[in-house]
C-alpha cells in the first residue's frame, strides 16, 4: 500500500528539523492509494501458490519426517502402550481387550495422530480413574513431550 503525504498548509516544510510530530499532524495528512488495497487475482482462492521447487522442498522435508516420525513413535510410544497392556488389571479381561495404539494419518495427508486408546466405556473409571491416569494419560502426556523433542532434533539434523 503506497502512502503519500499531502501539505494542508502551502510553505510547510516536512523535513524540517524543528518540526515535532504534532506539528506534523497537525498540517498533514496522510492518503493512501487505492492501488494496494484492491484484492488480489488468485487462483484457487489461496493466496500463496506452490511452485515446482517449493514442492520438492516439501517433499523432501516429508520423506525425512516419516522415518523420524516412525522411530520416536517406537521408541516413546511403543513401550507406554506395553507397560499399559502388561499392567491393565483384569477381572473380565474385556477392558483389556480394548486396549490399543491408534495411529491415524488425517485425511489430507498433513498430520498425524499416534494415541492409546481403550474404548471400553467404563475405562476411564476402573479403581476411580487411577488406571487410566496411571497407565495411559501420564504417561502418554510424557512420551507426546519426548517425542516432540525427538521429532524436533531429528529434522534439525
Amino acid at each position: 500500500m503506497a502512502l503519500t503525504l499531502v501539505s494542508r498548509e502551502a510553505g510547510f516544510r516536512l523535513n524540517s528539523v524543528s518540526s515535532s510530530q504534532g506539528q506534523i499532524a497537525d498540517r498533514a495528512q496522510w492518503m493512501t492509494s487505492g492501488a494496494g488495497l484492491v484484492r488480489p487475482i488468485v487462483k484457487n482462492q489461496d493466496a500463496i501458490q506452490v511452485t515446482g521447487s517449493v514442492n520438492l522442498v516439501a517433499l523432501e522435508l516429508i520423506e525425512r519426517a516419516g522415518p523420524v516420525v516412525a522411530a520416536s513413535i517406537n521408541r516413546w510410544l511403543v513401550p507406554v502402550a506395553q507397560i499399559a497392556f502388561d499392567e491393565w488389571p483384569v477381572r473380565t479381561g474385556l477392558s483389556k481387550s480394548q486396549l490399543f495404539l491408534d495411529i491415524e494419518v488425517a485425511s489430507d495427508g498433513l498430520s498425524i495422530t499416534a494415541k492409546l486408546v481403550n474404548t471400553a466405556p467404563y475405562a476411564a473409571s476402573i479403581r476411580g480413574g487411577e488406571v487410566a491416569r496411571d497407565l495411559i494419560f501420564a504417561p502418554g502426556l510424557e512420551a507426546a513431550r519426548q517425542m516432540a523433542q525427538d521429532i524436533a532434533a531429528g529434522l534439525a539434523a
